[in-house]
């Protein structure tokens, strides 16, 4: 009786919160708690991490997009930036604010952007140990025939799977399950081809991951899988996934990637697989097991 309280509870504050009112409709609701689902960090960080992006862009004149910028450029573009925004301010406190976040502003908007680059054995190396040989993001263990073509670039004859995870497609083709080197911050947002910025990834989540930040990068409306036997299933995006197990540990036992191969599992599989239906989960603590696996028709 307790539970259903509780649960009648819960309802009866997201309905009432006004979340689901029309925009412009409504005041800013207050999200009820429990609502985020299991991770509700990752989805408040990803959040953040875009309205800062936000605040960033807005400081400075798209004029200065084609070129790099220097802290004289920057300057009187940020000090009007935050008159505006904090009217109240003293000139002490804008000019304090200013000169700090004129640098911030420089650091990260600097154009000048590495090149993609192919990187020498001895740093594919490098990095592949550091990993275990294993996908940083999900723990993947690479076979020796993927090390191989890694490292030498000769292509032996790689073995194909019967059967495959359908929400993380790594072994479901040759592409998915090799290894490649991605850049932990992206290029496109200021990252180097430092060591320190390397990792080793498969390629189902290299190719999921692109240069996305946040959840909210993916951009893209639900997808439908076909399942043999649960029918349609929506997904949010395969960088979701990626996304989850980039941050998460298994939920049943905290296995990280670094100990074992994670996967993300839905809540309830009928229902779309989105941050507030879906946790971490190694495969000896898989929710739907039964579920995990379908033919490998490729």
């Amino acid at each position: 009786m307790s539970l259903l309280l509780s649960s009648s509870n819960f309802l009866k504050s997201v309905l009432e919160c006004g979340l689901f009112s029309p925009p412009g409709s409504r005041a800013s609701p207050r999200i009820p708690p429990g609502i985020e689902g299991r991770y509700p960090n990752l989805l408040a960080d990803d959040y953040n991490y875009v309205l800062a992006r936000w605040f960033l862009n807005a400081l400075t004149p798209l004029t200065f997009e084609e070129r790099a910028l220097t802290f004289l450029d920057v300057y009187p573009s940020v000090k009007e930036a935050l008159r505006l925004r904090f009217p109240d301010s003293s000139e002490a406190e804008l000019q304090e604010s200013t000169g700090l976040l004129s640098r911030f502003v420089c650091d990260i908007r600097d154009k000048k952007r590495e090149d993609r680059q192919t990187f020498p054995l001895s740093t594919r190396h490098e990095v592949l140990a550091k990993s275990n040989n294993r996908c940083s993001i999900c723990g993947y263990k690479f076979t020796d025939d993927a090390i191989e073509l890694f490292i030498t670039g000769r292509r032996s004859k790689c073995k194909k799977y019967l059967f495959y995870d359908f929400l993380k497609q790594t072994q479901r083709n040759i592409s998915n399950s090799a290894i490649h080197v991605d850049h932990m911050r992206p290029l496109a947002f200021g990252g180097t081809n430092e060591k320190g910025n390397l990792q080793v990834l498969c390629g189902f989540c290299n190719m999921a991951k692109r240069d996305r930040l946040t959840v909210f990068d993916s951009g893209h409306g639900p997808r439908s899988i076909e399942h043999p036997e649960l029918g349609s299933i929506r997904i949010s995006s395969n960088f979701l996934i990626v996304r989850m197990l980039s941050q998460n540990n298994c939920y049943k036992c905290s296995a990280t990637s670094t100990e074992r191969e994670l996967t993300v599992s839905p809540i309830n599989p009928t229902w779309e697989i989105n941050p507030v239906n879906a946790l971490v989960t190694c495969y000896e603590h898989d929710l739907i097991s039964e579920y995990r696996y379908v033919p490998n028709k490729e």
